[in-house]
């Protein structure tokens, strides 16, 4: 099974003008995004993938691999997060993962490898409960 996916130049293109909050033509991201998931879908059943899935294209990278796209997807989607404000323990700080592998999570977070971009550059702070507000988005998505 597959997940995420290496996104082709096409998207990243159009992604990378989402990322610096400038002015895209919504109908050629929907153009695009839809061709690169049928084209990715079509691969994947070429190569006899049992479980055939998007490649997470939706969610928006700076390049073809970015491990923080997660990031673009979950904040445009849940309510209940901000931009952390210096000082600030983010909102994921406190997790089990980042206390037993503390100094891997030290070099990471020392690094532009997974960006809060979508949040200002600046890890995200709770600040109420966290709800999904993304259906229209995923109305899209499907």
């Amino acid at each position: 099974m597959s997940g995420s996916l290496p996104r082709p130049e096409a998207l990243i293109e159009i992604n990378r003008a989402k990322f610096a909050g400038e002015a895209y033509d919504q109908e050629t991201y929907a153009a695009r995004l839809s061709t690169s998931v049928e084209q990715i879908c079509r691969k994947q059943a070429q190569i006899g993938v049992d479980v055939i899935n998007d490649g997470e294209f939706g969610k928006t990278t700076r390049g073809p691999i970015d491990y923080g796209a997660w990031s673009s997807y979950a904040w445009a989607r849940l309510s209940g997060w901000q931009p952390g404000e210096p000082g600030r323990l983010p909102a994921l700080a406190g997790r089990r993962d980042r206390a037993i592998f503390d100094e891997f999570y030290r070099e990471l977070d020392a690094t532009s490898f997974i960006s809060s971009s979508s949040m200002g550059g600046r890890p995200p702070v709770f600040v109420g409960p966290i709800v999904y507000i993304g259906h229209q988005a995923l109305a899209a998505d499907l």
